[in-house]
């Protein structure tokens, strides 16, 4: 009751680097930089802001919106990235904004690396006796072959079929193989 999959090849997705810039910054309360807006946002988190004046390299801080109530246009979680860091003669407690100066970044490297893939050619009521390495019950072909794939020592796979043989194997029985060798083994038994 079992056909095999025997590894023909594998390769590797291509790994992927994406960098982040991730700046600090010093909290100025009540605090603001006139006529040096760049960009404005509204209902933003601190985090959002943050992230969006560290991916600006033109923004030099940026003013957040809180509930000073001053006579000020700005509301709670807005968001203003500034070209400036300079806050002379601006009052922050009017406009209802706290500053945020950027004091250094640095980047942060996230990789990511995909699984090996690889290709399998099939042969029907086949099978490798002696040389199970891992099984599975209930998985499909897709999965088998990933487990197969993500395993340096798996050279193919048996996969259950309802042949009507007198094995134990039943459909979708996932049995991993360091061997290739299918010589003397029945696989429609």
């Amino acid at each position: 009751n079992l056909d095999l999959y025997i590894k023909t090849g594998c390769s590797i997705r291509a790994t992927t680097t994406t960098t982040t810039p991730v700046c600090r910054y010093s909290h100025f309360p009540k605090s603001c930089v006139g006529g040096h807006n760049i960009m404005f946002r509204k209902d933003t988190s601190i985090d959002e802001c943050n992230a969006l004046c560290s991916a600006n390299e033109d923004c030099k801080g940026f003013e957040y919106g809180v509930a000073y109530g001053g006579a000020g246009r700005y509301e709670p979680r807005d968001c203003q990235l500034q070209d400036s860091a300079n806050s002379g003669g601006c009052n922050g407690s009017h406009f209802n904004l706290d500053l945020y100066i950027k004091t250094g970044c640095s980047i942060r490297a996230t990789t990511t690396t995909t699984t090996p893939v690889c290709r399998y050619s099939h042969f029907p009521k086949s099978c490798v006796g002696g040389h199970n390495i891992m099984f599975r019950k209930d998985t499909s072909i897709d999965e088998c072959n990933a487990l197969c794939s993500a395993n340096e020592d798996c050279k193919g796979f048996e996969y259950g079929v309802a042949y009507g043989g007198a094995g134990r194997y039943e459909p979708r029985d996932c049995q991993l193989q360091d061997s290739a060798n299918s010589g003397g083994c029945n696989g429609s038994h």
